[in-house]
C-alpha cells in the first residue's frame, strides 16, 4: 500500500553520465534529490515519472556539503510525497526505499531503521538495512505510513553493492536545505557553538569541553564541563548524536537543553544560531 501510494511522487533522474532518483515534494514541480546525482550542474537533466511522462528538468540549486539538490519540472497533476518532519524515529521500525537502482525505475526495497542520528561526513543521517544501490541516490526512504523520513544517499560496502548498511539524509535537514535552495538563499544550518569530548563518564551524554564565545550555547549559560543529557526532550547518547540532533533543527529555533552540572540536572533555553554549509 505504501509503495502504491508514494510511487507516483518518485522519479528517475538521468543525465549524460548518471542515473539517480528523486522525490516530488511540492505541487509546483519541485523535486528533491542528492547533489551527487547531478555530477555536472550544467548538463541536461531528464526526469521520468512513474506514469511514463518525461520532462526536461531545471536545476534550481545544488549544495554539496549536505548533498542535497533541487530540480524543477513544468508539469500538471503531480503527486506530492508527505515529509515526516519533526517525527521521532524508532530503531527497528519499518523503512521502505523507492528509486532506480542500476537504472531499474520504481524499485521497492524494505527493511528497518537500523539507527538514528548518525553523523556521516558531518551530515545527519538515518541508517537502514533496506537495500540501497547505485541509482537509489536521491530517492526517498519512507516510514510505514509512506511519509519521507530521509533522502537515500550513501552505502557502506566492500563490494560496491548493498551490504545492508545504507544511509539517508534526515528529512528535517534535507527539507531545510531544499527550501533555502528554492528561496535562493545562502545555505545555513543550525548551530549551537560547543566542542564535545568523546569521554563522558558514568552515563550516556555529550561532555562539553569548550563553549565558543558569544555562541548560542554561551548566551544560554552553557559551560565547559557540562554534560548534555537531552536535547529538546530527546536523549543524547554521545557526541555524534548531539551533532545530528542540532542539524535536524532550523536556525533560530528555540530548544530546551538538559545538562548535568556539579551533581544537578539543569534545563537551559537555547535559541539556535546559524552557520553556513
Amino acid at each position: 500500500d505504501v509503495a502504491a501510494a508514494v510511487a507516483p511522487a518518485v522519479v528517475q533522474i538521468e543525465t549524460l553520465d548518471s542515473v539517480g532518483s528523486g522525490v516530488i515534494w511540492r505541487a509546483d514541480g519541485y523535486i528533491m534529490t542528492a547533489a551527487h546525482v547531478l555530477r555536472d550542474p550544467a548538463a541536461a537533466v531528464t526526469v521520468r515519472l512513474s506514469d511514463g511522462r518525461q520532462f526536461s528538468g531545471e536545476i534550481v540549486g545544488v549544495n554539496d556539503p549536505i548533498d542535497i539538490a533541487v530540480i524543477r519540472i513544468d508539469a500538471d497533476d503531480l503527486v506530492v510525497a508527505e515529509l515526516a518532519l519533526r517525527r521521532p524515529l524508532e530503531i527497528g521500525e519499518p523503512a521502505i526505499a523507492l528509486g532506480s537502482p542500476f537504472g531499474f525505475d520504481q524499485t521497492v526495497t524494505s527493511g528497518i531503521v537500523s539507527a538514528v542520528d548518525r553523523l556521516v561526513d558531518g551530515v545527519a543521517m538515518v541508517q537502514t538495512d533496506a537495500a540501497i544501490n547505485p541509482g537509489n541516490s536521491g530517492g526517498p526512504l519512507l516510514d510505514r505510513t509512506g511519509a519521507v523520513i530521509g533522502i537515500n544517499d550513501v552505502i557502506f560496502s566492500q563490494t560496491g553493492s548493498s551490504d545492508g548498511v545504507g544511509f539517508a539524509i534526515a528529512i528535517d535537514l534535507a527539507a531545510t536545505v531544499a527550501e533555502q535552495i528554492v528561496a535562493g538563499e545562502d545555505i545555513q544550518v543550525a548551530f549551537l557553538g560547543v566542542f564535545v569530548s568523546g569521554e563522558v563518564g558514568d552515563f550516556p551524554g555529550a561532555l562539553i569541553s569548550e563553549v565558543e564565545a558569544d555562541s548560542p550555547a554561551a548566551l544560554a549559560g552553557m559551560l565547559a564541563g557540562d554534560i548534555v543529557i537531552t536535547f529538546d526532550g530527546e536523549t543524547v547518547t554521545n557526541r555524534d548524536a548531539l551533532g545530528a540532533k542540532i542539524l535536524r533543527r532550523k536556525p533560530a529555533e528555540e530548544v530546551v537543553v538538559e545538562i548535568f552540572r556539579e551533581g544537578e540536572f539543569v534545563d537551559l533555553d537555547v535559541v539556535l544560531g546559524a552557520t553556513a554549509r
